[in-house]
């Protein structure tokens, strides 16, 4: 995990993100919401990717995020990561992700939990960001639950992130702080 945030304070707001998410559902029109990019898993779960250039290689993505209105939420992690101090309102599920045992699984465990986690909800419209879910994934879930409905909610995402707890706008504010200390330090420091 990156140091990016305390985690006490990423999993304090993460819970808060959390519990607001089914009023946010019924304004995006979505029965839940299936989440890949590490900015909707960090904001909503508390989850940091430690790795900023994407996903490694041994595991193709590191992490999912399904929220089902009156459902616990439930994170995916590749079993390669870890979680330090989750919400205590989320599930969390390892998938196979990295093994010297077998040939890579790919994603292969993933789509079959979250196939036999989404059976019951035929018909459902969840909520995606079409550009952060691996194709595999929809592929899969569009030929395995044929009812289900994945609606683009990447603006209704967007949105939402934008809104900070108290936590995270005293963190933004000490973050320019540190920045404009920054920028005043080195102006002093520049030589010709």
């Amino acid at each position: 995990m990156t140091d990016a945030f305390p985690p006490n304070l990423l999993t304090r707001s993460a819970a808060q993100h959390l519990h607001e998410l089914p009023g946010h559902s019924k304004d995006a029109g979505v029965d839940g919401w299936l989440l890949f990019s590490a900015a909707s898993v960090a904001y909503l779960a508390g989850y940091e990717t430690p790795i900023e250039s994407g996903p490694a290689a041994y595991a193709p993505h590191p992490a999912a995020l399904l929220c089902m209105n009156g459902e616990a939420p439930e994170l995916f992690l590749a079993d390669a990561e870890r979680l330090p101090e989750p919400p205590t309102s989320l599930l969390v599920t390892p998938f196979a992700s990295y093994t010297i045992d077998r040939p890579l699984p790919g994603l292969s465990g993933l789509i079959e939990l979250l196939l036999a986690r989404l059976r019951r909800h035929a018909g459902a419209k969840i909520g995606i960001e079409p550009d952060e879910t691996p194709a595999a994934v929809l592929t899969a879930l569009m030929a395995g639950l044929p009812g289900l409905q994945m609606v683009d909610a990447s603006g209704a995402l967007r949105r939402l992130r934008m809104i900070k707890t108290l936590d995270e706008r005293a963190l933004l504010q000490a973050a320019v702080r540190l920045t404009d200390t920054g920028q005043q330090t080195a102006k002093r420091m520049a030589r010709p």
